[in-house]
């Protein structure tokens, strides 16, 4: 399990620990707060992973482009674009 993966676990792990150890209370309120912060940052990790795995595979096949352009000379190479 990644950092990036593990955090929902971490937090849930922290707010059970706060709770039930007599450290301190959470309030309902900020309990809900934390909670919808997680599934936010849930959620975000999950698009960034999604995100990640694309360019992954974006990259592999240009890769693959660039080693048979090389095997057969530059003409086959997509056009370049300028930003």
């Amino acid at each position: 399990m990644s950092l990036g993966t593990a955090w929902p676990a971490l937090v849930m792990a922290a707010l059970g620990c706060a709770l039930t150890s007599g450290c301190g209370s959470v309030s309902r309120g900020e309990f809900r707060s934390l909670e919808m912060q997680n599934r936010v940052l849930s959620e975000q990790n999950r698009a960034q992973q999604a995100e990640i795995a694309n360019l992954r595979d974006h990259q592999r096949k240009l890769e693959d482009q660039v080693i048979k352009s090389s095997r057969s000379g530059s003409d086959n190479l997509p056009p370049t674009t300028t930003r």
